[in-house]
């Protein structure tokens, strides 16, 4: 990075060495005019070009800059330990060795696991390490059994020395992850979460803590307007994975025993088609100011029916996890908040800490960006 203004300053140094000895050329040998002005025009243009180099290497740094700021995490020391420590963790500047990581995701379907998909390449490209991302059809028997077959024939059989999954299923996949232990193979949960017991690490947040996020704003919000009556909605995503379970005892805790006209829970696959289909199927818009909390694709399908008048103008909409869709309409007060658990930057430090782990460097068990609330209010 120190390289960056160095290189900026150098290359325009030579632009003007280049125009001064066009100029000494026409002092020198003046009845060679036309080609001084050609050799002027050449100068001229490389001017330009270089300026256009020197500002793309400088907003390149403020960027790169940026990603590499320490940032705030939840940390456990060991798969035992009681409760999260906060803590800094900072970016590395180099790595060991090129090591082969091997990723597989749920699905690139949604603005959430292509944020994920392409802060784990940029991250790779600047460590140089080696990173094969795949990806199942989405969430359900089909994806699991996808992501099993991923496990076992790309990610066991290409000589890779860590694997990072994030599981539809877990129990689908325990004694691949044995096998994948014999051969000295780290597994590490990534973002989804997982059982403790199989896995060596887990890059991901307890996601209890961003179901608990949202209900304790949402509990907040209710109490600025006593007087009205609520009727709440919460679609925590499917039944399976380990990430919506926790989403939902994380929110039920927090809201158990809060006075509600209605409070549903209804389950079901992150896409706006089927999520949509739930709302229409179970929200009330009679004598209740409608609350509709959960997943991002959830947001997304109750922004399009409140646009479309199958929802009330009064109904309050949060997304308990992110996706930049969002971000238009929480500029404009349609999103009462999003909780952010920061995929891009997720993706980018998992990178790190698996070149961590395999350098036998790693200090904690569990590690992810500290969630965060963001509404119209605090957007930068």
């Amino acid at each position: 990075m120190k390289r960056g203004p160095c290189a900026s300053v150098f290359l325009c140094e030579i632009s003007f060495v280049f125009r001064l000895l066009c100029f000494s050329l026409a002092v020198y040998f003046p009845y060679r005019t036309r080609v001084y002005l050609q050799l002027e025009k050449v100068a001229s243009y490389l001017i330009k070009l270089i300026l256009v180099i020197c500002i793309s290497l400088h907003l390149g740094m403020l960027t790169a800059r940026a990603d590499m700021r320490p940032v705030i995490v939840t940390t456990k020391d060991t798969k035992y330990s009681a409760s999260f420590v906060e803590t800094r963790f900072s970016f590395l500047e180099k790595v060991q060795q090129h090591w082969s990581l091997c990723v597989i995701l749920p699905n690139t379907q949604d603005q959430y696991w292509l944020s994920v998909k392409e802060g784990l390449t940029s991250r790779a490209v600047e460590l140089h390490m080696n990173v094969q991302i795949y990806s199942a059809s989405g969430y359900g028997e089909g994806g699991a059994e996808q992501q099993r077959d991923i496990f076992e024939h790309r990610c066991i059989q290409e000589n890779i020395d860590l694997i990072l999954i994030a599981a539809i299923d877990e129990t689908k996949l325990y004694d691949l992850i044995d096998k994948a232990k014999q051969q000295k193979i780290i597994v590490v949960d990534f973002l989804n979460g997982f059982n403790a017991e199989p896995i060596d690490a887990k890059i991901s947040l307890d996601f209890s803590i961003m179901g608990r996020v949202a209900a304790t704003f949402l509990k907040q919000e209710l109490e600025k307007a006593p007087e009205d009556e609520v009727c709440l909605y919460w679609f925590p995503g499917p039944k399976t994975p380990e990430w919506s379970v926790q989403g939902n005892l994380g929110f039920q805790e927090v809201l158990r025993d809060y006075p509600l006209k209605t409070f549903k829970t209804l389950f079901g696959l992150p896409f706006i088609r089927g999520q949509s289909r739930l709302i229409l199927d179970h929200v009330e818009t009679g004598n209740c100011t409608p609350y509709i909390a959960g997943t991002a694709p959830t947001a997304l399908a109750a922004l399009q029916l409140k646009k479309q008048g199958f929802l009330p103008e009064k109904t309050q909409i949060l997304a308990y996890y992110f996706d930049p869709r969002l971000l238009r309409s929480l500029k404009k007060g349609d999103l009462l908040a999003i909780v952010s658990d920061f995929p891009y930057e997720q993706a980018r430090l998992s990178i790190d800490y698996s070149a961590l782990l395999l350098q036998r460097e790693a200090p904690f068990f569990q590690i992810a960006i500290k969630p965060k609330i963001l509404t119209n209010m605090n957007l930068n």
